[in-house]
């Protein structure tokens, strides 16, 4: 795989990350039925929604901009972690979860070749 195709799956996948946490954020912030129905039901309030909602969007910022991406991957895994546990003590499905995290970690890894070497040793 040449090194153009690499950068360009890289933002690919980027961009649909983006575009999830984009839309999960706007849904949290503009309090969408569906969300404060979801946040009632882990006994959060509207404070915590917003705060979500603003946490989304500054790690995705960060994600997207190279300078700061592989901080922004380790912001999006992490929280990517605090929904698999929120999922696990509301007792709901966490596959999706999971899912979005290991595409966040291949993107960074397609993204930020360093990134690889300093966990795969290459």
């Amino acid at each position: 795989m040449t090194k153009k195709t690499k950068s360009i799956i890289g933002w690919v996948l980027s961009g649909f990350i983006a575009a999830l946490f984009i839309f999960s954020a706007f849904g949290k912030l503009s309090g969408s039925a569906e969300v404060m129905e979801g946040f009632q039901k882990f006994g959060l309030n509207d404070t915590h929604r917003i705060g979500i909602g603003i946490t989304e969007l500054l790690c995705i910022i960060l994600f997207l901009i190279p300078r700061t991406g592989i901080l922004g991957t380790l912001l999006l895994v992490g929280y990517m972690g605090g929904t698999i546990m929120a999922h696990f003590q509301g007792n709901l499905p966490i596959t999706l979860n999971i899912i979005i995290a290991i595409v966040i970690g291949i993107t960074a890894y397609i993204r930020f070749p360093e990134l690889g070497s300093r966990l795969f040793g290459k």
